[in-house]
């Protein structure tokens, strides 16, 4: 069994509102193992015994979608590539600094294309599906705090914040 997390987007915001009990309950339908959620934002724990990734995202967003009658757009990492990402911070604590989760590895020039929008207060850099981010003012001072950073990049992401991870990984390595 391997240890992964989903990131679903687009629930429990406006009218979208999914409680855990309802997503661990989808989590199970689909044969995962032990699901958990963590805060009310769209995380999920669960073991699976097979299944990248992407698989099982893809079979979880047409799964949710279907259960609860709305898309849900769903990233999942293993816990072992979300503990590096959690943990990993190429700007050395500068700034507020944030994940933002694609589904598949980032288009080549994602780096320049956001050079070209930014500004000083933001930073990036790329590993594979993941994209960092830190930014001097927080989420919303910045000029990707809205669709904008989604838009730049091409790819639908989910973003959460550092220390969100961090305690996500916590809960997860308990568990």
């Amino acid at each position: 069994m391997v240890q992964h997390v989903a990131f679903l987007r687009s629930v429990n915001v406006g009218k979208r509102t999914v409680k855990g009990p309802e997503l661990v309950a989808a989590f199970e339908a689909l044969g995962l193992v032990r699901p958990w959620t963590f805060l009310a934002s769209g995380n999920v724990g669960f073991e699976a015994p097979s299944g990248s990734p992407v698989d099982l995202g893809d079979r979880l967003t047409a799964h949710l979608g279907e259960v609860l009658g709305f898309e849900v757009p769903t990233v999942v990492r293993t816990l072992e590539a979300l503990s590096q990402a959690a943990a990993g911070d190429p700007f050395d604590g500068w700034g507020t600094r944030f994940v933002a989760f694609a589904r598949l590895p980032l288009p080549d020039g994602t780096l320049e294309a956001l050079a070209q929008v930014g500004s000083a207060a933001d930073r990036f850099a790329v590993d594979g599906a993941d994209l960092q981010w830190a930014t001097a003012g927080g989420y919303s001072a910045s000029v990707f705090g809205g669709p904008l950073l989604e838009k730049v990049v091409g790819v639908p992401l989910t973003v959460r914040k550092a220390t969100t991870l961090g305690r996500l990984v916590a809960k997860a390595a308990a568990s």
